[in-house]
């Protein structure tokens, strides 16, 4: 079963540099791997919402559960987990129950378990680059790097830029064995 969701929180804890991001225990939420949650974006206009990207899941279950988190722009300072209480007074994360081959938003309000959900327009909008969280990517990214072989950082930036070097190496595989690229290689040399 396939469903697409946006995840949304409200949260006015943040301060000027922070993101939320969203980890669950699905494959796209990270299996509950902090360290492989989705980012949430926001703006000025929007604060104190914040938004994911539409994210397809691929259901095994019949729930998704989930929870947030607020990284600080300071990698020193922990995570702050999001924190609440179900029926049961006990500790909880958010649940879902989705149905197959929708599009709908989630939203909830940092601190509480409840969840509200609303059917969207499918398939969804990606969001501008003008709605990426409020860090400072750039130089913050340099500084990163510069850390290395801090885990964090490695986990952060190595990781992804592998899997994207491995990908262009295997699509460049592909391409350089068919009859197409050896047609233009024969065409550029004459």
């Amino acid at each position: 079963m396939v469903f697409h969701v946006t995840f949304r929180v409200m949260c006015d804890s943040t301060r000027p540099g922070d993101a939320i991001y969203v980890v669950g225990a699905p494959t796209a939420l990270g299996s509950w791997y902090k360290e492989l949650a989705v980012p949430l974006y926001t703006s000025p206009e929007e604060w104190p919402m914040w938004s994911s990207e539409p994210i397809e899941l691929h259901m095994q279950g019949k729930q998704v559960e989930y929870k947030f988190l607020i990284r600080p722009q300071d990698d020193r300072e922990p995570d702050e987990w999001e924190e609440f209480h179900n029926e049961n007074n006990m500790q909880g994360n958010h649940v879902l129950t989705p149905l197959p081959g929708t599009h709908f938003a989630s939203k909830s309000f940092w601190g509480s378990s409840n969840v509200q959900v609303e059917m969207m327009p499918y398939p969804a909008k990606r969001r501008s680059a003008a709605c990426l969280p409020s860090r400072q990517f750039v130089r913050h990214d340099v500084e990163s790097l510069k850390k290395l072989p801090d885990k964090k950082a490695t986990r952060r930036y190595l990781l992804p830029m592998l899997f994207a070097a491995s990908t262009l190496v295997f699509l460049g595989e592909k391409i350089v064995g068919t009859e197409a690229f050896k047609n233009l290689i024969v065409s550029m040399s004459d």
